[in-house]
């Protein structure tokens, strides 16, 4: 599945009892986040809600539950006339845990887990798996996704593709604004494979919100 924005999942009301630099570490924000991402005209805005339920938790260590549903709007620009405004809907649920590291300020994740999409009248699934390692001035994300069951009706430009993602969160000095590069590669048996890049510009604008201007192109997807 092409054009998922990767949002990695905060988690909140985990930090007693714990030592100030242990909570600061991973206090990273509320338990539910709405974001909306604005690409390219030619590209299908997304809204998501993404909610994550802490499962245990350690001294040092979480587990949690993070389910998403998102939908995608048909693009401004290029679009089949007549086409429905909702072009696809979806939902992805995570199983992950997070573990801080020695220095405090910094912790690494892991998750897994089945997401699932409905486009054009096909109907997509696949397992996807994420690793993170964040600390306060850079943030790493690396995501990949595998379709296991393809739709029963396929058309040009709508197949299910592998994917692999490689997205790094820099803070620009701006309280709430971040800057999110992004190189991916994706591909089928028959459409060969490609590498693409994304750029996002991510503001959270209050707890629990936040926009995203991307722009991205691949050979495959196009802009």
């Amino acid at each position: 599945m092409v054009g998922a924005a990767v949002c990695v999942a905060p988690l909140t009301g985990m930090a007693k009892d714990m030592p100030p630099q242990q909570a600061k570490a991973l206090d990273l924000g509320p338990t539910q986040m709405v974001k909306l991402v604005i690409p390219q005209p030619y590209s299908s805005n997304r809204a998501e809600y993404d909610y994550v339920f802490p499962l245990s938790q350690g001294g040092s260590n979480r587990v949690f539950l993070d389910t998403k549903v998102f939908t995608e709007q048909r693009p401004f620009l290029g679009a089949t006339p007549g086409s429905p405004v909702v072009q696809s809907f979806g939902q992805s649920a995570r199983l992950g845990m997070r573990q801080l590291l020695s220095q405090g300020q910094v912790y690494w994740g892991a998750s897994m887990g089945y997401d699932s999409l409905w486009q054009q009248g096909s109907y997509f699934q696949q397992a996807g798996i994420a690793l993170e390692y964040s600390k306060p001035s850079v943030q790493w994300v690396l995501t990949a996704g595998l379709p296991f069951a393809a739709p029963k009706s396929q058309s040009a430009g709508n197949v299910p593709l592998s994917s692999v993602n490689l997205q790094v969160s820099l803070p620009t000095g701006v309280k709430g604004f971040a800057v999110q590069p992004r190189i991916y590669a994706v591909g089928s048996s028959s459409t060969g494979s490609a590498v693409g890049g994304q750029l996002q510009f991510t503001y959270g604008f209050a707890p629990g919100w936040s926009a995203t201007l991307a722009s991205n192109y691949d050979a495959i997807g196009g802009a």
